[in-house]
């Protein structure tokens, strides 16, 4: 999962992307980690990313995630989200 600050169509940086952004993450009402890719002081960015383990699951399951974002008037957010399988092996 990642989200993407712009304002006025340019990517909008900080520091502090670790701080400024947070995500809480929950699959069939259970709290699941979400690891942020940058921590809290990096370079300038105007991104954050998390990765989600999710466990293998023999039926859909339902799953949400609540994004904290601290930003300035005008600009823009972009969230996206991606499954890549732990494996891509195939038996």
């Amino acid at each position: 999962m990642s989200v993407n600050r712009s304002r006025r169509g340019l990517a909008f940086t900080t520091h502090y992307p670790g701080r400024e952004m947070g995500m809480d993450m929950r699959i069939e009402h259970q709290p699941v980690a979400a690891t942020p890719v940058l921590e809290t002081y990096t370079y300038p960015s105007s991104w954050q990313a998390w990765r989600v383990a999710v466990p293998a699951m023999a039926d859909d399951a339902a799953w949400e995630a609540t994004l904290s974002v601290m930003t300035t008037l005008g600009v823009t957010l972009q969230v996206e989200a991606y499954f890549i399988p732990a494996s891509t092996s195939q038996a």
